[in-house]
């Protein structure tokens, strides 16, 4: 008999940006759970996640993929994790794209070095939530981050960037995204059928990668959704 096997992005999907879930999500995702399989796949660390989702929740998880799928736990232990190699320069030049960006507020923590990933961001992840909205806005009409993402890939071929959440890129070595989820989780339940639900699921964002393996290999649906109230719809319709 197929199994039906729910894949979450968190931050934009579960919650809303960078805080923690609302007591409306938590009320009905925590009885949607208990029915369901799903695992959670996150671009931020674990430390992140865990300050978006409690513990009650996160304990109804298959097992947690931070940090693009590079650190997989289950079971509150590291099954694995997998390191990133930048290449020569890499630092370097995103600090140069840092000094040349035409955005004036530069609030700390630029680039920040996770397991097998760095996060990149222009506006810095100090940024307040008003600032990051701020950010936001004018990424939106200026287009840096998806520019950011050309030139990246144009100058390092060994490095796959994407816009991840409102204000930031996703740096990692290529088939060391998200993608790499839609593999371990059918290693965990071989005759599964994917259903993954992602904010950032077109190209360009870092939900992309993982979406298009599942359309394209026919391993389920992938769903776009715009936030947390949307999700809630979603998953009324697919369960």
């Amino acid at each position: 008999m197929t199994e039906k096997v729910y894949i979450f992005d968190v931050d934009g999907t579960l919650t809303p940006a960078r805080q923690p879930a609302t007591k409306e999500f938590l009320t009905f995702f925590e009885g949607w759970a208990k029915e369901h399989t799903f695992y959670l796949c996150s671009g931020s660390d674990l430390e992140k996640i865990e300050e978006q989702l409690p513990p009650d929740t996160l304990s109804l998880s298959g097992g947690i993929f931070a940090c693009m799928g590079n650190a997989f736990y289950k079971n509150n232990k590291k099954v694995y994790q997998r390191d990133f190699r930048p290449p020569l320069g890499f630092e370097r030049f995103l600090k140069f794209q840092l000094r040349s960006s035409d955005y004036p507020f530069k609030t700390g923590n630029h680039i920040e070095k996770r397991i097998g990933m760095w996060n990149f961001s222009i506006v810095g992840r100090n940024a307040t939530l008003q600032e990051r909205k701020e950010y936001h806005t004018w990424d939106k009409m200026s287009g840096e981050r998806l520019g950011l993402v050309k030139k990246i890939e144009q100058t390092f071929p060994g490095v796959s960037a994407v816009a991840g959440g409102e204000i930031s890129l996703d740096l990692n070595n290529p088939g060391q995204d998200k993608s790499q989820v839609a593999e371990e989780v059918l290693e965990l339940h071989p005759n599964a059928r994917l259903a993954f639900v992602g904010d950032r699921t077109r190209p360009g964002g870092n939900d992309y990668a993982l979406s298009k393996k599942i359309v394209d290999n026919r391993l389920g649906v992938s769903v776009q959704t715009e936030g947390w109230e949307e999700t809630i719809n979603i998953l009324n319709i697919l369960a």
